[in-house]
């Protein structure tokens, strides 16, 4: 874009976002589902605030969205419940 004076070398390797699939978690533990994001590049998001307050390590996954299958930017939300 030479009118803003930034050329496209300008952008480093961290800047740029790939896609990613999205795992499958339902039935996992929070605990089990968050690593799987995790190790995806993904991050979890609990649906319900509520559910903040239980002992995430007996609260199962029983539905996300996205579903799996879906490529979604790596950094991207999943959000459970």
């Amino acid at each position: 874009m030479p009118y803003l004076e930034i050329s496209k070398d300008n952008i480093s390797e961290e800047d740029v976002k790939v896609n990613v699939e999205v795992p499958n978690v339902i039935g996992l533990t929070y605990k089990e589902a968050k690593k799987i994001l995790q190790d995806a590049g993904l991050q979890i998001v609990l649906r319900n605030e509520a559910e903040e307050n239980m002992n995430l390590n007996d609260f199962i996954i029983s539905n996300q969205v996205p579903t799996s299958g879906v490529q979604i930017l790596e950094g991207g939300s999943i959000i459970v419940e």
